[in-house]
Formats: structure tokens, C-alpha cells, sequence
């Protein structure tokens, strides 16, 4: 949401979407956020129906046990097709930036990965054909920007770097990587000096030193604690440091 707030401030029409979750409306409404309500169920729905010729139908196949049970069997297949929607509205508003809050390290690893997956799987036929119009939108330049956030602990640093890797070897190239909440920065913003804190939080600090170090080459932007207990407060306190994210180090 930080991130959609600064892109509006820079004049370009935002869309917001929380991928595999409602999202937050009474926020969004509040900081003027507009987004695009698709969730995974609906665009299977709307996909199923558009290839049967009927949304009626579409919705009636979704619904029938076996078919819930295939997009069980089959991990990333309705991701996939909420992915496809999401490029269709980004066609359809060809200056607009949509922020997809998405799935994480792991379950995004998995979507990246399935378009290759089942384009393999099935060879032929309409499904391939919708899935390398998907490849070839978001591997052109400029298309995708990938955000990777990452807290300042060893393991979700390593889950990060990982998805990292994986996307810089792979044709969708462009990605940054994020360390949140960080303690040792908030400490620089305000001038508090290591041995001032208590020493349970020293060694925290040191930790996030210490990994700071190991991963910095590949760190874009680091975050501080922002102790702030009010979403729209801290959403916007946020979008002031969303910069270097927006449009990469390039």
C-alpha cells in the first residue's frame, strides 16, 4: 500500500491487489488507494466461463467437486489464472502500475515457476497458448518489477535471497530486495548509540550488523522499526522512503 501511495504521488494511476486475500477497503478508501477486488476463485470462474462461452457455466464447473479438487492437485494453476487476469486489466490500462500483494517466498516461487510447468505439462492447446501471451507480457522490459521483503532474521533473509537468485537467473530479471523493521536503522535515524539500549536488544542489533553485511550487496532498501500504531499513519510514513523501490537501481 506504501508503495501504490508513492507511485500516486508521482502522478501515475494505481491499482492495488492483495492476490490471496481480501484486501483492507475502509484502508484503501482512506489513502485513496484504488484497487481491483480479483481473488483466485473469482478468476478461475471468470476464465472457465470465458473459454466455455458462458459465466454461468463457468461458475458451475468451479463449483463441481471435481474440479475443486483438480485446482487442489495441481499447485499454482489458479494463482496462474488470477496472474492472467491481472495482465489482462494491466493491458486493458496500459499506463497504470498494479501492485500485487503476493504470495510469500515459497508459494511465489511456485507461481513464477508454474508457467513453464504447465506449459510443458499440457504441450498444446488454449492453455498454452493464454500461458505464453502471460511469459511474453512479463518478461518484456519494464513490464514486472519484483519485490522481495525480507524481516532482519537469518532465515527469512535466506527465503528471500533464494527467490532472489531464482528470479535473476530467470527471464523475469528485474527485482529488488527489502530488509523491514529494521532496529539498527531506526537507531540511525535517531542517533542512538548501540551501547545506550538494553542488552537484549544489542544483540538483536548486532544480528541484523551482522546480516546486513552477508546479504548488503543485494539489499536495495532498508527499512526502520516505524513504532506507529496507526495503519494510515504508518502507511504513509512509509511511502516516503518507497523511491528507490519504485523503479529500481537503474
Amino acid at each position: 500500500m506504501a508503495l501504490c501511495l508513492y507511485l500516486k504521488s508521482q502522478g501515475r494511476t494505481v491499482f492495488y491487489n492483495g492476490f490471496d486475500q481480501l484486501p483492507n477497503q475502509e484502508l484503501l478508501d482512506k489513502l485513496g488507494i484504488n484497487y481491483l477486488p480479483f481473488t483466485v476463485n473469482e478468476s478461475a470462474e471468470i476464465y472457465v466461463g470465458t473459454k466455455l462461452g458462458s459465466r454461468t457455466l463457468g461458475n458451475w464447473v468451479m463449483r463441481a467437486p471435481f474440479f475443486k479438487a483438480l485446482f487442489q492437485m495441481m499447485p499454482g494453476l489458479a494463482s496462474m489464472i488470477l496472474m492472467g487476469h491481472l495482465i489482462k486489466a494491466a493491458d486493458d490500462e496500459p499506463e497504470a502500475s498494479i501492485v500485487i500483494d503476493s504470495p510469500s517466498t515459497g508459494h511465489a516461487r511456485v507461481l513464477f515457476e508454474s508457467t513453464q510447468n504447465y506449459k510443458e505439462m499440457f504441450g498444446t492447446g488454449l492453455i498454452v497458448e493464454d500461458i505464453k501471451k502471460m511469459q511474453c507480457f512479463l518478461s518484456e522490459p519494464n513490464h514486472l518489477r519484483t519485490i522481495i521483503c525480507a524481516l532482519p532474521s537469518e532465515l527469512p533473509l535466506e527465503e528471500g535471497k533464494e527467490l532472489f537468485d531464482y528470479l535473476k537467473k530467470s527471464q523475469y530479471q528485474d527485482v529488488g530486495l527489502i530488509l523491514n523493521d529494521s532496529l539498527f536503522e531506526l537507531m540511525q535515524d535517531e542517533d542512538i548509540v548501540l551501547r545506550d539500549v538494553p542488552k537484549t536488544l544489542q544483540a538483536k542489533v548486532e544480528l541484523e550488523m551482522n546480516l546486513t553485511r552477508v546479504f548488503g550487496a543485494d539489499i536495495d532498501l532498508i527499512i526502520p522499526k516505524i513504532t506507529d500504531s496507526n495503519p494510515e499513519s504508518l502507511i504513509h510514513k512509509l511511502s516516503q522512503r518507497m523511491g528507490p523501490l519504485a523503479y529500481g537501481r537503474n
